[in-house]
C-alpha cells in the first residue's frame, strides 16, 4: 500500500487567536462568511465569525511557497510515499482562485491566468523538491 500526506493551509479561514504573529492571511483584506471554532480564554469553546485577514505581501506568497515545498519533503523524509496539495473547500489555494476572494492587482489577481499563478507555482515547487510523480491535488 501507499500513505499519502495532504499539506493545505486555511488562509483567511482561521481566526487571530491561532497566529502568534497576528491576523490569519490571504490574498485579499476580505473577511470569509464564516465562524471558526475557538476555546476562549474561559475554556468554553464556540463559534466566531472570521476576523478581517492581512492582505499577503509579494515575499509572503514566495515564503508560503516554500513552506510548501519544505512540508512535501519533511512528509517524504517521514515515511510518505507522495503528497496530496488541497486546493478546494475555501482554503487558501481556493481563496486566490476565486474572484470573490481575491482582490489583488498584481500578478497574483485579476485574470484567470494570474489567479491560477499561485497553485502552479505551489504545484511546481512541491514537483521539483519530490518529484512530479509523487504530486496529486484536489
Amino acid at each position: 500500500g501507499h500513505i499519502v500526506s495532504q499539506l493545505w493551509h486555511v488562509g483567511r479561514m482561521s481566526h487571530a487567536s491561532f497566529h502568534a504573529d497576528g491576523l490569519p492571511v490571504a490574498p485579499s483584506a476580505i473577511a470569509p462568511d464564516a465562524q471558526v471554532w475557538v476555546v476562549g480564554e474561559d475554556g468554553v469553546g464556540r463559534m466566531v465569525d472570521c476576523p478581517i485577514p492581512r492582505e499577503l505581501s509579494k515575499q509572503d506568497i514566495k515564503d508560503i511557497i516554500q513552506d510548501y515545498r519544505r512540508a512535501a519533503s519533511n512528509a517524504i523524509e517521514a515515511g510518505f510515499d507522495g503528497i496530496e496539495i488541497h486546493g478546494g473547500n475555501g482554503y487558501l489555494i481556493d481563496q486566490f482562485l476565486r474572484r470573490s476572494s481575491n482582490k489583488r492587482d498584481d500578478e497574483y489577481g485579476g485574470s484567470i491566468t494570474n489567479r491560477l499563478r499561485f497553485v502552479m507555482e505551489v504545484v511546481e515547487a512541491v514537483s521539483d523538491e519530490i518529484g512530479a510523480n509523487k504530486v496529486g491535488i484536489r
